[in-house]
C-alpha cells in the first residue's frame, strides 16, 4: 500500500453492538476494522466513550463521496442504525482524508501487546512485550482480518483454549470454524494441539490466516487454512471451536454437531448474553450438555459437551 490516498472513517455504536457493527463493514468489503473502547483511551478521555465503542477503518482516497465506495458504507451504516434503532447520531460515517500517512501505521497507537491467562501473549510485530518464561506467542498485526484478540469474544475462547491445555490436555486434531485472523488456531497449536484445520467463507481472511500462520513459524502441516464450507467436511473433530454470530451459528447447528466427535467439545462465542437461551434451546436437542458459561460484559462463550454415539 502507499503512504498516501486513503481516508479515514470513524462511526460510533453502543459497545454492545461493536463486535456485529465490525463483522458487518468486514463482510461489505473493508479489510480492517479498529475497535476502540473506554479503556484503550487516557484516564481524562474514558468519559468520551461511555457505553459506545468507535469504530475506525479505512477507503481509497479516490473513492467518490457522492457515488462510490463511501456513499455505499454510508448507506449500509445508516441500514445498521435503523434496523438498531440507534439515536441519529449514531447513524453518520465520520471521514477525513489522511496526509502523507501510511494508512497501517494509524493501528500502531492502538494496538498494543495484550496477555490472556498465563500464557498466551498476543503481540503486533513491531513490539516485543513483556516476555515470561513459558509464554506461548501470537504475532499478529491488525487492520487485515477480524480477530486480534482484543475484544471479549476472542480473548474468552482464548483463556479457555489455555485451561483446557493444561487439563485435560488439548487433543490431537481441532477444528477452528470462521478462523478470521487464525488467531485462535495458532493459539492452540503453540500450546499443544496436534494439528488445526481452520476454515473461512472469506477469501480475505483465508489469505491473512495463511500470512499470520506462517508469521508465527507454523506451516500447513500444523494448520491448514481453507475456504472449504463446514458442509463438505467430512472428517470429526474432538474439539470444535466457533467464534461466529449467533444468526451463523443457528445456520450450521446440525454441521456443528457432525463434525464435533462423540464425547467431543464445542465451544461457541461471539454470543450477547440475551442469546444464550436460544443456544441453549437449538444445541441441547442436538445431544449437547452445556458445560460452562464464561462472561464478559454483555457477551458470553459457551462450552458444550456433545454426547451420545
Amino acid at each position: 500500500m502507499s503512504d498516501t490516498g486513503w481516508i479515514e472513517v470513524t462511526a460510533e455504536t453502543p459497545e454492545a453492538l461493536a463486535e456485529s457493527a465490525a463483522a458487518l463493514l468486514m463482510d461489505a468489503g473493508v479489510q480492517g476494522v479498529q475497535t476502540i473502547t473506554k479503556e484503550a483511551l487516557p484516564p481524562g478521555q474514558k468519559d468520551d466513550l461511555e457505553g459506545r465503542a468507535r469504530l475506525r477503518f479505512y477507503l481509497p482516497l479516490d473513492t467518490d463521496p457522492e457515488g462510490g465506495e463511501l456513499a455505499r458504507f454510508q448507506r449500509i451504516w445508516r441500514e445498521f442504525a435503523r434496523h438498531n434503532s440507534l439515536a441519529d447520531a449514531l447513524g453518520l460515517l465520520h471521514a477525513h482524508p489522511l496526509e502523507n500517512t501510511d494508512w497501517t501505521s494509524s493501528w500502531r497507537r492502538f494496538f498494543k501487546p495484550k496477555r490472556i491467562g498465563e500464557r498466551l501473549l498476543v503481540r503486533p510485530s513491531w513490539e516485543s512485550g513483556d516476555l515470561r518464561p513459558g509464554d506461548a506467542v501470537i504475532e499478529l498485526d491488525p487492520g487485515l482480518a477480524f480477530g486480534t484478540g482484543g475484544h471479549g469474544t476472542t480473548s474468552m475462547i482464548l483463556a479457555r483454549i489455555e485451561r483446557l491445555s493444561v487439563d485435560p490436555g488439548l487433543p490431537a486434531r481441532i477444528l477452528d470454524v470462521g478462523t478470521g485472523s487464525g488467531i485462535l488456531a495458532i493459539a492452540a497449536v503453540k500450546l499443544g494441539a496436534g494439528s488445526v484445520l481452520a476454515t473461512d467463507n472469506d477469501p480475505e481472511a483465508v489469505r491473512v490466516a495463511r500470512e499470520n500462520v506462517s508469521k508465527n513459524g507454523l506451516d500447513e502441516s500444523r494448520i491448514a487454512v481453507s475456504d472449504t464450507d463446514v458442509s463438505a467436511i467430512a472428517e470429526t473433530f474432538p474439539l470444535v471451536l466457533a467464534n461466529i454470530l449467533s444468526s451463523i451459528l443457528l445456520e450450521m447447528k446440525d454441521h456443528l454437531r457432525r463434525l464435533t466427535a462423540p464425547g467431543g467439545r464445542l465451544i461457541l462465542s461471539g454470543l450477547l448474553d440475551t442469546e444464550e437461551k436460544e443456544i441453549m434451546e437449538a444445541f441441547t436437542p442436538l445431544g449437547f450438555r452445556l458445560e460452562e458459561v464464561r462472561h464478559w460484559e454483555e457477551w458470553i462463550a459457551m462450552d458444550f459437551i456433545r454426547q451420545g454415539d
